[in-house]
């Protein structure tokens, strides 16, 4: 197993047989290249991480991203290649503003404690919620590009007896999930 913290060694890895499979959250604005097939595995929705205490920790309505202006932002840093960051500067971006980083964090409970601290906020997956600090509250966000995806990657036509049982098995399983319209 290895551990690649940057969206951007994951293809050359796979495409040199180096792992057979890697795991993405990229940017709307991700395409797969040719060279890698990817599956969707889940989606979750970004939504505003803000301390107890914050102005916007009162109010349940969405979050117009405009009111964030002004706001510090706690984020994962962009040189790790990460589509979160790109996702989180587009949403900002079609709001009108970039965010001001006062902070850039690599794990999520650093990110969290920073926010329940008072040091600022934080756009964050959903999924961030089941280990989230006390003084921690979400806001769902008011915009259309909140949903963030979960992907596979695999290299084009690299298989093995051991790969192809395991995207059996994850097909199976988003077969067994999958909830009719």
């Amino acid at each position: 197993m290895h551990g690649y913290d940057h969206a951007g060694r994951l293809r050359p890895a796979l495409n040199a047989n180096e792992i057979d499979i890697g795991f993405l959250r990229p940017s709307p604005q991700f395409r797969s290249p040719a060279s890698i097939d990817t599956t969707q595995l889940w989606t979750d929705e970004l939504v505003l991480a803000v301390s107890r205490d914050h102005l916007l920790a009162q109010n349940t309505a969405p979050v117009d991203l405009r009111t964030l202006a002004n706001a510090d932002f706690i984020l994962f840093p962009q040189a790790l290649g990460c589509g979160l960051f790109e996702h989180i500067t587009t949403l900002t971006a079609s709001a009108g503003f970039a965010p001001r980083i006062v902070q850039e964090v690599r794990e999520n409970s650093t990110t969290l404690a920073l926010v329940a601290a008072g040091f600022g906020v934080s756009i964050v997956p959903s999924i961030y919620a089941a280990s989230t600090p006390p003084d921690v509250v979400y806001r769902r966000i008011d915009h259309t590009l909140t949903a963030s995806r979960i992907l596979l990657a695999t290299a084009h036509g690299h298989k093995n007896a051991s790969l192809n049982l395991f995207l059996a098995f994850v097909h199976a399983q988003i077969m067994t999930n999958a909830t009719p319209d």
